[in-house]
């Protein structure tokens, strides 16, 4: 409470008596919540803004002044975000509830409480259509759109998480996430030429998150070496010196490059840096094949495969050294090991495509994650369970949830044709 008196302070005279200190302490707490009877939405933001400065139990006190004052949509909200900073999402559902009951002309501050708690509980189909509602009815509002791109791209629903990570570039060029998360998208698509550009713009922002830089910055090398442009790759990089798999992408370079000298210290420096990184691993396996050292290619293989048991290049590249080394037993059961993961991630790919235009299909979804475990994609598979769940749950949502229902036209829209 001190701070919060200093910041509304009433000067008073010092007192000698204690009785009559604990007579005026209760006087001035009333005096206070009167005086802000009529400015309840200026103690809110002097809250909001201690919530955001970490200053959790002076905020906590702004809610209790405002309850005492009369205030309780402005007080629900305020406890709402404080829930929020708890993960206490439950609690915050609950207060964005009471805020939308006495304070409905501040929609938007008891929405952004109720996407907030229904995405992190995982209720993707109720944050969905609260989001889509409060972005059709403040056209111009960033943060409802920021919310259904999160929202779609959590559910593989490529497409519509795409159009709304543009839309929110357009309202808020600034916003590091949008861009990020639409690089991430056109790179997971080999989309890679639209990946670079998505990237490139978001590493020229003034602010960004050093782990959003860090890994949209090994992305953007990826996407430039499946695009032939290995020196611009190696230059973007090498700045990232502590990475083993950024110094084995910038051997990829110089080994399609011509300079297997330099390739081979960038993958002493992977090494290095983690003896069993795939990449590293798999582009000395490609530099041993190529000057005919089928033991040692064999010998970073079997250990990438010990870490990555479906990746199907190294399966086939194994299968081509075991060949060449005369064990045609060994090369057969690769082969085949290589065909059925292709088959499979032929399968997986088919899927998503489908499940981008359906947004809203479990079932899909849980073929995806029982797939997605075959391979060894783990947290893929979590995903996509996740997802499923969601789904499922979007299904068995009533249709009349009285202003929020049925007002998402991304969710009528998800029968079209993929961009993907």
């Amino acid at each position: 409470m001190n701070r919060l008196k200093q910041s509304f302070t009433l000067r008073r005279r010092t007192v000698i008596c204690s009785a009559f200190f604990v007579l005026l302490t209760g006087s001035v707490l009333g005096l206070l919540a009167l005086s802000h009877r009529e400015k309840p939405g200026d103690l809110l933001q002097f809250g909001l803004s201690l919530i955001q400065k970490r200053q959790l139990d002076d905020a906590s006190d702004i809610a209790v002044q405002l309850e005492m004052s009369g205030s309780r949509g402005e007080a629900a909200i305020l406890r709402g975000q404080l829930a929020l900073e708890k993960r206490d999402y439950t609690t915050a559902l609950e207060q964005a509830y009471f805020a939308r009951k006495y304070l409905p002309k501040a929609f938007e501050l008891a929405w952004s409480v109720e996407v907030e708690a229904l995405y992190n509980m995982g209720r993707l189909a109720e944050a969905e259509s609260v989001a889509a509602s409060w972005s059709a009815r403040v056209s111009q509002s960033s943060v409802p759109v920021r919310w259904l791109g999160a929202i779609y791209y959590d559910l593989g629903a490529m497409d519509q998480a795409r159009l709304n990570l543009i839309r929110l570039i357009q309202l808020k060029p600034e916003d590091p996430m949008a861009r990020y998360l639409l690089g991430v998208i056109y790179h997971d698509y080999e989309r890679y030429a639209e990946a670079i550009e998505a990237f490139e713009a978001l590493l020229n922002l003034a602010q960004i998150p050093e782990g959003t830089r860090f890994d949209a910055t090994l992305r953007l090398g990826h996407s430039l070496l499946r695009q032939h442009q290995y020196q611009k790759a190696h230059n973007v990089l090498i700045p990232l010196k502590n990475s083993a798999k950024a110094m084995a992408r910038c051997a990829d370079a110089q080994l399609n490059l011509g300079d297997e000298k330099l390739a081979q210290t960038y993958l002493d420096t992977a090494h290095c840096l983690d003896p069993e990184e795939p990449e590293a691993l798999m582009v000395q396996a490609m530099l041993a094949m190529s000057n005919q050292n089928y033991e040692e290619a064999t010998t970073s293989l079997e250990t990438l495969l010990s870490r990555e048991t479906a990746n199907a290049e190294a399966h086939h590249r194994l299968s081509r050294c075991y060949r060449l080394m005369g064990r045609t037993e060994d090369a057969d059961r690769q082969q085949a090991t290589t065909e059925r993961i292709q088959s499979q991630m032929v399968q997986l790919a088919d899927l998503h495509r489908k499940a981008i235009g359906d947004p809203w299909n479990a079932e899909l979804r849980e073929q995806m994650a029982k797939l997605s475990e075959q391979l060894g994609k783990h947290d893929q598979a979590s995903m996509w369970l996740r997802a499923a769940a969601a789904c499922r749950q979007s299904g068995s949502l009533s249709v009349g949830r009285g202003e929020h229902a049925d007002l998402s036209g991304l969710r009528r829209s998800s029968g079209r044709s993929s961009d993907f």
